[in-house]
């Protein structure tokens, strides 16, 4: 799977890390202080057209932040 993180600039997104790992394994990372403003997650699997997983993203910050899923 790949995970990458955009943050979103004047109506563009712009890379700011990204990782990829395999389906059966453990991953994770974690970015420190980000500076505020808009950023988008995108989650893309590669697998077999019926396999299904549940993908879980954690963010941690002071106030509440708001998450929307595109799909």
């Amino acid at each position: 799977m790949a995970i990458k993180l955009f943050k979103v600039v004047k109506g563009r997104m712009k890379l700011i890390d990204s990782m990829y790992s395999h389906n059966n394994e453990g991953f994770g990372y974690m970015l420190r202080n980000l500076p505020k403003g808009d950023y988008q997650l995108q989650v893309k699997k590669y697998s077999y057209g019926f396999d299904t997983f549940d993908f879980v993203a954690r963010i941690y910050s002071k106030r509440n932040i708001k998450l929307v899923d595109v799909e």
